[in-house]
């Protein structure tokens, strides 16, 4: 009896925990330097280097990010990862002050169903006093974590998304609350132009035309 009371007790610590506390946010953007420049990319069949931006913001979360285990899925086979780099800055140059300065894995990609699997970033807080700049801190806004980079095999759209990795999330030792944002890559095959002779038989129809309406109107 007793030990089902402490079960439900938990169980309600974390529905507390998950329904207060500040969701991390993690979305796409077009670009390396603005977080809300756009999760929409267009491009055509055939084209390589597209790239597409991860961006994290944990801010309101007191606690922060030390664990970033992330997929990135895609929900059909029109979009290939080339591949896939996680930001470590380095505090003021000093070794061992960089973000991810436990362990950092940019992911295998094309694995399991997903563009990139199992990527992580792992910190240390604390390490040295400077708990402030170890792993992905709250108050600091949108803060830049990876590049995706990729080609594109086939037409149409392809909606990108994201998945909690087997390194998982933490924040504290436990998962926050998730918001997880998704990006759309519209892959329209290009018209192709008519041919010059093609473009003389158009006009030289329409020409025709042209004077047939005429004669009848005489």
């Amino acid at each position: 009896m007793r030990t089902s009371f402490f079960v439900v007790l938990l169980t309600l610590a974390l529905f507390i925990y998950e329904n207060t506390c500040p969701a991390v946010t993690i979305t796409f953007s077009t670009s390396a330097t603005d977080a809300n420049a756009g999760n929409v990319l267009s491009t055509v069949p055939g084209s390589t280097g597209n790239q597409l931006y991860i961006w994290v913001d944990a801010t309101g979360n007191e606690n922060g990010i030390e664990g970033l285990g992330l997929d990135i899925t895609a929900d059909n086979c029109n979009v290939v990862a080339t591949s896939h780099v996680i930001e470590n800055p380095v505090f003021q140059d000093i070794p061992g002050l960089d973000r991810w300065n436990l362990a950092i894995s940019n992911g295998t990609l094309n694995d399991s169903g997903v563009l990139v699997n199992d990527s992580l970033g792992a910190a240390l807080p604390g390490l040295g006093g400077l708990a402030f700049y170890q792993g992905i801190q709250n108050g600091a806004g949108p803060v830049l974590h990876s590049v995706l980079t990729f080609d594109v095999i086939g037409g149409g759209t392809t909606e990108l998304g994201f998945e909690r990795g087997i390194g998982n999330i933490a924040s504290n030792g436990a998962v926050p609350p998730l918001n997880f944002g998704s990006a759309f890559v519209g892959s329209l095959a290009p018209t192709p132009c008519p041919a010059p002779g093609s473009i003389a038989g158009l006009l030289s129809l329409v020409a025709t035309g042209t004077v047939f309406i005429r004669g009848r109107r005489r």
